[in-house]
Formats: structure tokens, C-alpha cells, sequence
């Protein structure tokens, strides 16, 4: 008999009265491990059982030579007259061939329909006996395996794994090193597997000469709605890659392509795909210094792509040039929903005409992001003439222009019983009790600046409203001083935002 087939077969016998003995082959003790099969007592012999396997397997690990034997095409269970649809068997197995020790984790939780089990410091090793025992998995339908130091090699055990296994239709393999090596295995897999839905590989070190693996993928695989490559190291030339084929694609409807380095000329070439791409529904480029180059590239995607409906380019050194193209964009659009354009350097001129855009009844956009960025009061009152139109939610910086304040020269906060006792004990009381009567000691406008600066009226506000009311208001800090603050007021936020209304009272 095949040694491998009686290494499956000494794994799992039928005893009496419906229970079942694991024996571990290859020794003289004969030590056995009982699992009952009743369902009442699962979880805990699962445990006691996992001890004894894994005591086992440190003391008959494999040598490398064993190793180099171990066949990862093992014989069908079926063929044995075992079922086992979580691949529990196959999982014992191939850690005793490659002298892994069994994860508890994952013999608890192979039978759920979402297995995460990111940061677990699987490595390439335990990685493979994990894919082996996924392969014929047929109740995982959600893979997190984030953050597991996988490299190019586990990334080949995922891909050949996912070539049999047709049930999982999400993974996420963030932060795992994968590089080239990694990707090429995955995209060899994409290009034939029909069954995922939503693939994350944000952070696993690819360059411009990956693109062209992720292309062919895109290219061929027809049934990928959700592809994330952000925080990886994309440039301009990767771009033209991407640019060309998600021409092409017809059913990603999200991509993440984040905290990369597309910067001008390579957001150019990506437009010019995304420009005649009829299926994407979600676009985030997000941190990849498009400037205002890139941002007339987006400017003209807006115009010409009747899909998109999320646009996200956050933090990209836009100025008022960019913003004005996307501002004469969105006049004639009439699908896009939400614009993400915080954290960028537009000046109030480019803030009118991002707001001129979607003034118009026949657009559609109800939020739009711009934090970070300054207003003056007549943008100010024209959002909120849109507003009074239809719903739309405009977030925004600070109104400039915006205070009529008297107070005495500056004078330095004084040390006292806001700084003198831990910060885990101050409360929002203290707080404003402080500041409230340094306003009136030196008549410091703290509370008129939170009212400038809360533009709903709402009486609470964010915490960086919060400091830069303190700004306005000229209260002067010590180093020491501002440090002590900034955590005492992270330790009071409540929903991100602060309540000021006990100044009201003081």
C-alpha cells in the first residue's frame, strides 16, 4: 500500500459506538487521540485533541529530506469511505509531513463561513498545510489571511489552492510580502478561477513590472468585482499598464488603487482607461501626488464616464487649477455621488467652483468631502443654498473672514488643575470649567470661535475645530502644556466630536 495512503488511513479509523480514534503513524507507542463524534462535546475534545497531535508532531518532526517526500496531491478521502467536507484530516496530515505544528484556531474554525485568521505568523511552511487542507473546503466562503509573512512562496500555495476551491469568493491577502513571485502565482489563478468576488492585496511590496501580471488577470478573469492594490509601490509606468486594460475590463465595478505612485503622468495614462470603462462603480486613488495634472485627467473622466459613482482623491496636492477643472466637470455629470477631495491645497477659488458643479438640479452628488480645506462665507452660503435645494453634505475646514473678536494681548495658559492631575482623570467638566475662566480672566473668545467654527450649530465639534478655536483665540501654550492637552482631549472625544455647550453655562 501507498505509505502515504496509510498515513491517511492510521489518521482516521471508525470505532465502536460511533466515536473515532486518530493514531498517529509511524512509531511503536501506538498513542491514540479519542474525538467523539457527537455534537455536544465537539469544541472541547477538539482541544484536548489538538494538544495531543501537536506534543506528537514536535517530537516526530520531519527532517528537510522528509520534507522534499511530502506530496501535496494526496489521494482522494472519498476513496477511503470518509467524507470530510472542512479538509480537517488533510490539515493533520500535511502538518505532520511538513512538522508544523496544527493551528487551535484554525481546527475550530474550518467549518465557518468566515475564517479570518489575519496576524497569526503563519509563514510560507504553515501556510501549505493550511492551503492543503482548503482545497477541498467547501464551507469557508470568506478568507482573511492578512498580515501572515506569506511571501512569494505562500502566495503559490494560496493560488494552487484556489485553483481547486470553488467556494471561496473573498480573500484577503494584505501585507504579506508577497512581491513578484506572489503575484505572478495569483494571476496565473485569476486568469482560471471562477469563483472570487473580492480579492485585497494592499501592501505586498509590488513595482510597475507587476502590473503586467495584474493586466493579464483583469484581462481574463470575468467574474472579479472588487480588486484592491493599494499601499503598494505602482509608478507612472504602471499606469499605462493598468490604463490599457481596465479599457478592457468589463466587470471590476471597485478598484483600490491607494497610497501608490501614479503621480501626474501616469494618472494621465490610468484616466484614459477608466475614461471608456463602462462597468467601475468606485474609484480610489488616494495619496499618489496626481497634483493638478492628475486632477484634469480625473476632470475629464467625470465628463466622458456616465459609471462612476464614488471618486475618491484625498490628499493628492490639488490646487486651485485641478479644482476648477473637476469644478466645469461636474456640471454635466449626472452619476456621481460622492467626491472625496479632502486634505488637498485648493484655495477658495477652487472651492466655488467645485461648488458651482454640483449646483446644477440635474446633479446627483450628496457627498462631498473637503476637510481640511478653507472656506470663506460666501462659499459657505452657497453650499448652503444647495443644501436647501435637495440633500447633500458638504464637510469642510475652517471659515476664513469669519471672526469679529475683541480680547486682551496674549497671555499664556496658566499651570493649574487641568495639567496637575492624570489625564485619565480629567473630564469634560474640568476641561471647560479651565478654559472657561481663562476666557473671562483675559477675555479670550474661545467661545465665540467654537460658534464661528461649528457650522451646523450643533454644539459639538471635532477635535481639531476644537484646538484651532483655542488658536483664534490666542491662547498661548507651552510645549509641555499643548502635549497634555492634545491627549486629554483624545481621551474625551465621544463619536469624534466634542460637546462645547457647558461654556455656554460658565
Amino acid at each position: 500500500m501507498d505509505p502515504i495512503a496509510e498515513d491517511e488511513e492510521s489518521i482516521e479509523k471508525p470505532g465502536e459506538n460511533g466515536s473515532t480514534h486518530e493514531k498517529i503513524a509511524g512509531g511503536d507507542s501506538g498513542e491514540d487521540i479519542a474525538t467523539s463524534s457527537e455534537e455536544g462535546n465537539g469544541e472541547e475534545e477538539e482541544e484536548e485533541d489538538f494538544d495531543n497531535v501537536s506534543k506528537l508532531y514536535r517530537e516526530r518532526a520531519v527532517t528537510p529530506n522528509q520534507e522534499e517526500q511530502f506530496d501535496t496531491d494526496l489521494e482522494n478521502e472519498e476513496e477511503n469511505g470518509v467524507y470530510d467536507p472542512t479538509g480537517r484530516r488533510a490539515y493533520l496530515l500535511a502538518c505532520k509531513k511538513l512538522g508544523s505544528i496544527p493551528v487551535s484556531y484554525f481546527l475550530r474554525h474550518m467549518q465557518d463561513e468566515v475564517l479570518s485568521m489575519c496576524h497569526h505568523g503563519l509563514g510560507s511552511q504553515g501556510v501549505a498545510a493550511l492551503a492543503h487542507a482548503l482545497q477541498n473546503n467547501t464551507c469557508v466562503l470568506t478568507l482573511d489571511l492578512s498580515d501572515n509573512w506569506l511571501e512569494g512562496e505562500g502566495g503559490e500555495h494560496i493560488a494552487e489552492m484556489l485553483k481547486e476551491n470553488c467556494y471561496i469568493t473573498d480573500l484577503n491577502i494584505s501585507d504579506n510580502k508577497l512581491g513578484s513571485r506572489g503575484m505572478a502565482a495569483i494571476s496565473k489563478m485569476l486568469q482560471d478561477n471562477n469563483s472570487l468576488r473580492s480579492i485585497i492585496l494592499s501592501g505586498n511590496e509590488f513595482s510597475d513590472q507587476d502590473a503586467s501580471h495584474v493586466a493579464a488577470a483583469m484581462n481574463e478573469n470575468v467574474q472579479l468585482v472588487e480588486l484592491n492594490l493599494s499601499n503598494n509601490n505602482f509608478g507612472e509606468k504602471a499606469g499605462e499598464i493598468l490604463g490599457a486594460s481596465l479599457g478592457e475590463n468589463e466587470t471590476l465595478e471597485e478598484l483600490d488603487l491607494s497610497w501608490n505612485a501614479f503621480r501626474q503622468s501616469g494618472a494621465v495614462q490610468l484616466c484614459k482607461g477608466i475614461t471608456v470603462n463602462t462597468r467601475l462603480r468606485k474609484l480610489d486613488l488616494s495619496m499618489n501626488g496626481l497634483g493638478n495634472e492628475g486632477a484634469i485627467a480625473i476632470a475629464d473622466v467625470i465628463k466622458q464616464n456616465n459609471a462612476l459613482q464614488e471618486i475618491y482623491i484625498s490628499y493628492n496636492r490639488i490646487g486651485n487649477s485641478g479644482a476648477m477643472a473637476l469644478g466645469k466637470a461636474l456640471e454635466t455629470n449626472e452619476t456621481l455621488k460622492v467626491l472625496k477631495l479632502d486634505h488637498n491645497p485648493i484655495g477658495i477659488e477652487g472651492v466655488t467652483a467645485i461648488l458651482q458643479g454640483i449646483y446644477p438640479a440635474n446633479s446627483v452628488v450628496s457627498d462631498l468631502d473637503l476637510s481640511a480645506v478653507e472656506i470663506d462665507k460666501e462659499t459657505r452660503s452657497l453650499y448652503k443654498e444647495i443644501q436647501a435645494s435637495r440633500s447633500v453634505t458638504v464637510r469642510h475646514g475652517p471659515v476664513i473672514g469669519d471672526y469679529n473678536l475683541k480680547w486682551k494681548p496674549k497671555k499664556r495658559f496658566p499651570e493649574g488643575q487641568l495639567f496637575m492631575v492624570p489625564i485619565e482623570k480629567v473630564t469634560q467638566a474640568t476641561l471647560m470649567s479651565v478654559i472657561a475662566k481663562y476666557s473671562e480672566d483675559y477675555s479670550a473668545p474661545v467661545l465665540e470661535a467654537l460658534v464661528s467654527l461649528d457650522t451646523e450649530n450643533v454644539g459639538r465639534v471635532g477635535k481639531a475645530t476644537f484646538m484651532e478655536a483655542l488658536k483664534v483665540a490666542e491662547i498661548r501654550f507651552t510645549d509641555d502644556q499643548k502635549e497634555a492637552l492634545d491627549n486629554i482631549v483624545d481621551t474625551l472625544f465621544t463619536e469624534e466630536t466634542l460637546d462645547y455647550s457647558p461654556l455656554k453655562q460658565n
